[in-house]
């Protein structure tokens, strides 16, 4: 009662207050990137990391330009003493709670320290996703009714040799619940914990089985799988018949097709159109939390400038970075960081688009590395995702899910798996290769002088992805890959 009474009569106008800051920092984010870097620096200016990168030195936000780049790879001996001898003082002086387990694309598993100041700054994502749900909603006080279902990852596997916790982020902080939102969310802190993930799922069912559901969030895998599993369990042909409420689909780390986000409105509300789908997206990471959905008319992300520095270039190469402010429409840029949990303009591996600049929002592409080489031409997977959804819209079918790889007979031909039955293999593949060469004017060059060949269509049931995404929840990731770069590599992860 105390909890309710608190979140209507302070909760609310904070959240609207925050909404508002939010709104501001994207139409003008030179001033809160100031703040930003001088908060960072009071706090990481004497680390060992702030003194050997020159953070310390920094008065301004042009100064900033002349930090040196840094990647995990770069700094992995340090994270590793982290893990191995629970030492701190380079990347922050917090105390190091835990260690947040994360896929490396080479040389192993990642280990970042969990801190107060990282659990800080991964707080701002529920109370800017309530910010932004106060947008959407028509009546402010609906922003705290309801429950809220959190699939998240667990929070601890193993200990490290320096006897700390090593499990996700996800999990961590889902099993650090603020006692004034406790209440809101599920699955009980008990039911996350369970290691068994067939077990945990059922426990999970049927905790909620009779409570108000709302809202899901989520990676797209596990949101997309754990509808599935309701449907069947629970025996209904969509969740509204069981939860009448629920239309609210938080989710990050991957994107949401359009043929995805169709399938959630099938098969949490039937043909209801009564009630729309909110979608509310954000951009983090092990690293941080980085941007989220403010309103759903505008044509992006917006920045979290508050306690994350943010640098760019639109390549590698390029000498000099960009800040927030300089930032243009339509171009594709490299994000580096610099956070109040110790790192210092560390490279994201992520490409963003800028869809906006008045208000300054965002759309996350790709990670840099995700990608297929063809022979002169790289293809990543926001362009592989457009060209299915355009096959999904010409043939009016849904396609959920899709994985492509190269043809390493030729390494020139790309193989598109599709959950999806298509009878006309020969037209579903020039749909999709003339709506690559559309948008893609290297590879409509190469197809042109067939140096590319046509592409190639193999049909899979849902459940062939599903075994995937099982797989990889098992395994505690909850991220999908889709691009491969051999056959080889494609069934090693999809078998």
């Amino acid at each position: 009662m105390i909890r309710h009474v608190i979140r209507r009569t302070i909760g609310i106008p904070f959240i609207q207050h925050m909404a508002k800051k939010i709104e501001e920092s994207a139409y003008n984010p030179y001033p809160y990137q100031q703040a930003a870097l001088q908060k960072i620096i009071k706090t990481n200016g004497k680390t060992e990391f702030g003194q050997q990168s020159g953070l310390f030195q920094l008065k301004t936000l042009e100064d900033a330009r002349q930090l040196p780049v840094y990647d995990y790879e770069a700094l992995r001996s340090e994270f590793e003493k982290i893990y191995q001898e629970g030492k701190k003082g380079f990347f922050s002086w917090d105390e190091i709670k835990a260690i947040s387990l994360t896929s490396g694309t080479s040389g192993g598993p990642k280990y970042i320290p969990i801190t107060q100041s990282l659990v800080k700054n991964f707080m701002r994502i529920g109370l800017s996703l309530y910010a932004s749900l106060s947008n959407e909603l028509k009546n402010p006080h609906e922003l705290f009714e309801g429950k809220a279902l959190y699939l998240s990852a667990l929070s601890h596997i193993y200990d490290s040799p320096a006897s700390l916790p090593v499990g996700f982020i996800s999990g961590y902080m889902n099993s650090k619940r603020s006692w004034l939102f406790k209440d809101l969310l599920y699955p009980s802190t008990k039911t996350s914990s369970i290691t068994d993930t067939q077990v945990r799922m059922s426990r999970i069912l049927e905790e909620i089985r009779d409570q108000d559901i709302r809202t899901m969030l989520g990676f797209p895998a596990i949101i997309q799988l754990f509808t599935e599993k309701a449907l069947a369990y629970f025996n209904v042909d969509y969740l509204q018949q069981l939860w009448k409420n629920l239309s609210i689909c938080v989710y990050g780390g991957n994107f949401l097709s359009l043929s995805q986000i169709e399938y959630l409105k099938k098969s949490w509300m039937g043909n209801n159109n009564n009630k729309e789908l909110i979608l509310m997206e954000h951009y983090s990471a092990v690293e941080g939390f980085f941007g989220h959905t403010l309103h759903s008319h505008w044509p992006g992300l917006v920045f979290n400038p508050f306690d994350i520095f943010y640098q760019f270039k639109e390549d590698a190469n390029h000498s000099s970075f960009l800040h927030l402010h300089e930032l243009k429409q339509g171009k594709r840029y490299l994000v580096f960081v610099t956070t109040v949990a110790g790192l210092i303009n560390y490279a994201m591996e992520d490409i963003i688009e800028i869809t906006s600049v008045k208000p300054l929002t965002f759309k996350f592409i790709a990670r840099a590395k995700e990608q297929i080489s063809l022979i002169s031409e790289k293809i990543i997977i926001s362009k592989i995702k457009f060209v299915v959804e355009c096959l999904a819209q010409k043939t009016n079918l849904l396609i959920p899910d899709f994985a492509v790889y190269l043809d390493c007979k030729s390494e020139n031909k790309l193989i598109y798996a599709l959950s999806a039955e298509i009878s006309n293999l020969d037209d579903a593949s020039k749909l999709l290769d003339d709506a690559l060469r559309e948008i893609n004017p290297n590879y409509n060059e190469y197809r042109g002088n067939n140096t590319y060949q046509a592409p190639q269509i193999i049909c899979k049931p849902l459940q062939f992805f599903d075994a995937y995404r099982k797989k990889n929840i098992h395994k505690g990731n909850f991220k999908e890959k889709r691009l491969f770069m051999s056959e080889v590599a494609f069934y090693s992860e999809y078998s």
